[in-house]
């Protein structure tokens, strides 16, 4: 079972633990001591509270992966019906960026999480630092990515949700 990072609390470095999280589902030997550094500095994500913008995270994305996975964007919003399809193969795995509002303190932002797949029921989809929960794995309902992945923008006139599909490259076995 692949052990995922978790994103620091507080933190806004959600974008490059999604990169290192999706390198490590497709099979790299990717840890956070030994590569998030890297992928802090390649996605641009040390800009404080701004985090990782959507042009340097996808830069980021395809230059770490491109010997993992495939990158294919699906933009605007897809649907959770085609969702839910592409996650019904292990080989498949998903990054979102979204908007998300909190109705009490009435903040927003953008967060990336990595979503791994999707129940039998298509109930719950099993995602890795999904919200502010900061879990390694949570079962995220059907609702709430319903919920999140509203089409929405930013103050600067950015449109979300953003989601990369990812697809694991078939690598030789080792000798």
């Amino acid at each position: 079972m692949t052990r995922y990072a978790k994103q620091p609390r507080g933190s806004s470095i959600c974008g490059p633990i999604a990169i290192l999280n999706a390198l490590k589902w497709a099979g790299a030997q990717a840890t956070l001591r030994k590569d998030l550094k890297e992928i802090i500095k390649k996605t641009g994500c040390n800009r404080g509270e701004y985090g990782t913008m959507l042009t340097a995270f996808e830069v980021a994305l395809r230059h770490f992966g491109k010997e993992w996975f495939r990158v294919t964007v699906k933009y605007p919003w897809p649907g959770i019906e085609t969702l839910e399809t592409f996650l019904r193969n292990p080989e498949h795995a998903v990054i979102t960026v979204f908007r998300w509002r909190d109705k009490k303190s009435l903040t927003s932002g953008e967060h990336y999480a990595f979503i791994t797949g999707v129940s039998k029921t298509g109930r719950t989809f099993f995602s890795v630092n999904y919200g502010d929960n900061y879990q390694t794995v949570a079962h995220v309902r059907r609702e709430e990515i319903l919920e999140d992945h509203r089409i929405s923008k930013d103050e600067w006139g950015g449109i979300f949700p953003h989601l990369w599909f990812l697809e694991k490259i078939k690598r030789p076995n080792p000798p």
